[in-house]
């Protein structure tokens, strides 16, 4: 409840929004490249290859330490500003599920940011190329995928 509540705040705020759309953009290029890798023989150089994935996640850093910042400062504080925390714990819910629950803000919006696109990523590449052999060559990407998001 903490969670869908917390997710549902963050998500009514237009400027968060928008964070989250400019941070889908790489996604959206890194798309383009391997279209445009797969449907373009004047194009093999976008050839993508397990770096890409990393490079990729790479890339969302940025992102991730601005959605961090801007979702996570106001998530215990705004409750203690509110006196919301009192009424909170004086429910049957306990300190740790209360922490836990914030987290689980957190946690939902950086997945959304990375192991998300990350792993459409693979599936766009699996379409655009018709096989399975680029998955199969690079097994350890699925999990390498989800370590580091």
């Amino acid at each position: 409840v903490i969670a869908a509540a917390g997710i549902r705040t963050l998500i009514a705020r237009r400027a968060f929004v928008g964070l989250l759309l400019l941070a889908w953009v790489p996604f959206l290029v890194r798309a383009v490249q391997i279209y445009a890798a797969a449907n373009l023989p004047q194009a093999q150089f976008l050839r993508p290859d397990a770096q890409l994935f990393r490079q990729f996640l790479e890339q969302q850093d940025i992102f991730l330490f601005f959605i961090t910042v801007y979702a996570g400062t106001g998530l215990i504080a705004n409750d203690r500003r509110a006196n919301a925390l009192q009424i909170y714990l004086s429910k049957p819910l306990t300190r740790l599920e209360y922490i836990f629950g914030k987290f689980a803000i957190l946690l939902t919006l950086l997945l959304l940011v990375t192991w998300v696109p990350a792993l459409l990523l693979l599936v766009i590449q699996v379409l655009f190329s018709g096989s399975v052999a680029f998955v199969l060559e690079n097994l350890y990407l699925v999990p390498a995928i989800t370590l580091y998001s």
